[in-house]
């Protein structure tokens, strides 16, 4: 007697309500790993997110000091690390998506390199360190 495999498909909708439930899904789920991560790193952990359809800004801050202003940041040390759009996008996603009109921003080091653990992502090579 032969078994039967069945095929599992995902479901492919596009429909609005279950683009909106995705969207909060992975919202909850960024900021709870975010509250996982100060708690269990022992790591300040500041998060903003804007919705560009409304505007809507929600964030998670850790610790009332945080974020650090420009300033404090280019004089502290060890030299913060920026991870641009473009970087995440190159580096996760294979450059899908990636395209003039996305964001990107300039690196606090100026010169592209990391410093610090090796976890970093050099934007000149494209290559984790």
């Amino acid at each position: 007697m032969a078994v039967e495999q069945k095929i599992i498909r995902a479901r492919h909708s596009n429909s609005l309500k279950l683009v909106r439930q995705k969207q909060a899904r992975r919202r909850n789920s960024l900021l709870r790993k975010s509250f996982e991560y100060c708690r269990d790193c022992d790591a300040d952990v500041f998060m903003m997110i804007r919705l560009k359809r409304n505007g809507q800004i929600l964030f998670f801050n850790s610790n009332a000091q945080w974020p650090l202003s420009r300033e404090q940041l280019a004089s502290h040390y060890p030299t913060p690390q920026e991870i641009t759009w473009h970087e995440m996008a190159t580096k996760y996603a294979g450059g899908e998506g990636v395209s003039a009109g996305e964001p990107t921003a300039q690196r606090q080091q100026g010169d592209g390199s990391t410093h610090g653990d090796g976890d970093g992502f050099d934007s000149h090579t494209g290559q984790t360190s």
